[in-house]
């Protein structure tokens, strides 16, 4: 079978990849290569697995090697928010100052014993009119100037890999808590609490923010069914359409119109569980979630530039909002200077 041919990219981002780990630990051992070992894995995944998450329409360059800061972690762990933020502010601080503002993304990955950090995204500044939120700029919090969009504390490196029969659980978890929690979901008819695609909301495939493959079998009865992928014996999670429009990637005539919202008398038991449910449904429009269309749905949309070229997606947001990379092309890291505890810096 002829390999599928993916389309030209429309959107590139940028994500650099963190271990943390406490100021006395020993990152010479082998022990401590082998956790380094598990995130570089996915690091070097990550290009492939966001193309394949947007059918070939969006794109995330790495950073060139996982860079190991030394640091404090939250003094309660993941139970309390304030310090889960200053744990990402710290984190990020700490990498600029070893690095340039380069990167859309941070990626953090923790280690530490005795601490669950566990799995967050905090936004630095959000640049589109399309998820339910004004315009704003954070990223000074962060020390950077207007280009972070956020940073994901993604999972402590105990738990990788997640060992799934299902599905490819970490980078699901990779794009969910940066670029996924970054656009969505923000809009109360398809959302459920903790900002995720409500259950029964249908979608083509299984989704990055938990969306569903729901087929309609008649008014009352619905079955949750997807085929697995025949090379990787996985089931593919993917965008949501809804959500790729969201992230600049689709047009809004690209998209489904509506969709389906099932009240659900059978509540899921698992986030990858294939069965049948009766219950009852309702069209979702995306009238109701972005207003009327209008003629920038159908050519070239209106852009607006803040600080240093950041474009704001507004109404049809297919022309690239961010910072856009040419496929294949990394940025250079420049050293500024080194602080003790940090791990080598600089590409491969």
């Amino acid at each position: 079978m002829a390999a599928k041919v993916l389309p030209t990219p429309r959107r590139v981002w940028t994500m650099a990849f963190v271990l943390a780990t406490g100021t006395a630990t020993n990152t010479t051992t082998a022990v401590f290569a082998a956790k380094r070992a598990k995130v570089d894995q996915l690091r070097g995944r990550v290009r492939a697995g966001m193309r394949a998450a947007t059918d070939g329409l969006g794109v995330i360059n790495p950073s060139g090697q996982v860079f190991v800061i030394k640091i404090a972690p939250p003094p309660e762990g993941v139970v309390n928010d304030a310090d889960t933020v200053a744990f990402a502010r710290d984190v990020a601080q700490t990498l600029y100052e070893q690095i340039t503002d380069a990167w859309d993304f941070i990626a953090v990955y923790a280690d530490y014993p005795d601490k669950l950090v566990g799995s967050r995204f905090i936004r630095a500044q959000n640049a589109t009119t399309l998820i339910r939120y004004g315009l704003w700029d954070g990223t000074g919090y962060f020390r950077s100037g207007r280009r972070l969009l956020g940073v994901g504390l993604i999972e402590d490196v105990r738990f990788i890999p997640s060992g799934s029969t299902y599905a490819d659980t970490n980078m699901q978890l990779l794009l969910h808590e940066t670029i996924g929690h970054q656009y969505g979901v923000y809009h109360s008819p398809i959302m459920k609490p903790g900002n995720h695609f409500h259950n029964g909301l249908e979608a083509p495939c299984f989704s990055v923010m938990y969306g569903r493959p729901w087929r309609r079998i008649d008014d009352t009865h619905f079955r949750c069914d997807q085929a697995r992928n025949p090379t990787t014996g996985l089931l593919d999670i993917k965008f949501h359409p809804w959500m790729m429009y969201m992230m600049g990637l689709k047009r809004r005539s690209e998209v489904p119109s509506r969709l389906m919202k099932i009240s659900l008398d059978t509540p899921p038991e698992s986030r990858y569980g294939l069965y049948a449910s009766t219950g009852t449904f309702q069209w979702v429009y995306m009238t109701q979630l972005f207003g009327p269309p209008t003629a920038a749905h159908l050519a070239r949309p209106p852009l607006s530039r803040l600080g240093q070229g950041k474009t704001i997606i507004r109404d049809d947001p297919l022309t690239l909002p961010g910072h856009i990379l040419p496929p294949g092309t990394a940025r250079k890291l420049k050293l500024r200077r080194r602080i003790p505890g940090v791990g080598p810096l600089g590409p491969n």
